[in-house]
């Protein structure tokens, strides 16, 4: 099992009374979620350190998670087949897509 940390506040458990778990790889630009630098504001969350390719799996094979990564062809497989479990937002943390703009 992964070591997973809680950061945030207790104020903000969802009504259902359990934490949001975002799982995710911990490198420079997540650290601050999860070392709980930067909190999600209102959110207690439990952050599971992993590999993208786990956190994918897990996230598509087991709806395991409140807060994930996703990758984009597999979210689009899922829309498609009309299976998808999650709100897809887009998010780039370094400020762009990795997709290179000729």
């Amino acid at each position: 099992m992964r070591e997973c940390r809680t950061s945030g506040s207790v104020r903000g458990v969802p009504s259902n009374g359990h934490p949001y778990r975002n799982p995710g790889v911990d490198y420079d630009r997540t650290r601050a979620l999860f070392d709980g630098t930067v909190p999600i504001a209102g959110c207690e969350t439990i952050c599971c350190a992993m590999s993208p390719e786990e956190a994918f799996h897990r996230a598509f094979r087991y709806q395991e998670f409140d807060i994930t990564e996703l990758s984009l062809s597999n979210t689009m497989a899922s829309v498609a087949k009309g299976t998808n479990a999650y709100v897809a937002i887009p998010v780039f943390p370094c400020g762009c897509s990795a997709i290179p703009r000729w």
